[in-house]
């Protein structure tokens, strides 16, 4: 009987840990440089990139750069690779995962797939 309400006790302590108030928001992170902005990842009205007269001139970098962690970015074609402030992050999927680069306006934009 001591081990079936021991039992108890531990399970009922363990559901109140479980469903107890969340806990508080990460802080957020410090601001990035404008050079080094992430682009939303819901971007479906779209943030500006480089100039482009087709979808061919745009393209999109995944960044696994510590200052724009695990973000998709919208490049020009002709655009370099932006380059990392510090070592390369993990991320769980590709950032451009279901995402694309088109010409919408002159300017390369970011879109879901």
């Amino acid at each position: 009987m001591r081990t079936a309400f021991a039992l108890l006790a531990a399970l009922a302590s363990a559901g109140l840990a479980c469903n107890g108030p969340a806990a508080p928001a990460p802080a957020p992170a410090p601001a990035a440089p404008s050079s080094a902005a992430p682009v939303p990842a819901a971007a479906s009205a779209a943030v500006k990139a480089g100039a482009c007269a087709s979808d061919g001139d745009c393209r999109t970098w995944s960044s696994y750069c510590p200052d724009a962690p695990c973000a998709c970015r919208v490049l020009g074609g002709a655009d370099g690779d932006p380059k990392c402030a510090g070592p390369k992050v993990s991320c769980f999927v590709d950032p451009c995962m279901n995402k694309e680069a088109h010409c919408q306006d002159g300017a390369c934009v970011l879109t879901p797939r």
